[in-house]
């Protein structure tokens, strides 16, 4: 039984969290009697956290049919993957006019640990998604600019489930890497227009591989 934080919290985190690690698919019902059973939350705190989750893109609820996970066409996966790359591009073109040396160094430093990843696993899928928001944030807190990175966190996670429900984390992963490596090298250049177009170039590449997945 969960224990800790309010009651609405516990269930959203846990649900995002089998979004990320696919243990619900497209398409899925979510029954809050099942939800209720299995954490001892009452209907109510349920009922807000799945409202929740609807606002932010994860569900559709039908009164008087039920929730489910979403189900979206590639067409919109796209549409979403342009938005998101295009937003990622305007921080990362901050990133390189506001930048210091230790936010370089820091990139240098994640993106090495990237690198340095095993072969595909469970374990590496993990740890690339965990590595990969804390490189981007590192963008976003060299960029300075709060109200954009607090938008595109929300995007982060919905890329996130998008990439647990198609390609995994790890199908290409030097690539990434190597995209992140150009995207560093634009940013400590100070070569704003580049690093706009390195990070939309390599959102892009993830939407696609995505969208083609889901095709």
């Amino acid at each position: 039984m969960l224990k800790t934080l309010h009651k609405r919290d516990q269930v959203l985190d846990l649900l995002i969290d089998r979004l990320l690690h696919r243990q619900y698919r497209f398409g899925q019902k979510l029954l809050v009697k099942e939800i209720s059973a299995e954490t001892g939350i009452s209907r109510q705190p349920i009922m807000t956290a799945l409202n929740t989750m609807k606002s932010m893109g994860f569900v559709v609820i039908i009164p008087q049919v039920g929730c489910e996970i979403i189900s979206p066409a590639a067409r919109d996966v796209g549409d979403f993957y342009r938005m998101f790359a295009r937003m990622e591009g305007l921080l990362a073109e901050f990133a390189a006019e506001r930048r210091s040396e230790k936010d370089v160094a820091r990139l240098k430093s994640i993106n090495g640990r990237i690198f340095d990843l095993g072969p595909q696993s469970v374990a590496a899928d993990d740890e690339y998604r965990l590595l990969n928001l804390d490189f981007h944030d590192l963008i976003h807190e060299a960029a300075a600019a709060q109200m954009p990175h607090e938008r595109q966190q929300a995007n982060f996670t919905m890329s996130d489930f998008f990439i647990a429900q198609s390609t995994g984390f790890t199908s290409d992963l030097p690539a990434r890497a190597r995209e992140h490596e150009a995207l560093i090298d634009a940013i400590a250049r100070k070569k704003p227009e580049y690093a706009r177009l390195e990070a939309e170039r390599h959102i892009m590449n993830v939407g696609d591989e995505v969208v083609k997945a889901l095709s």
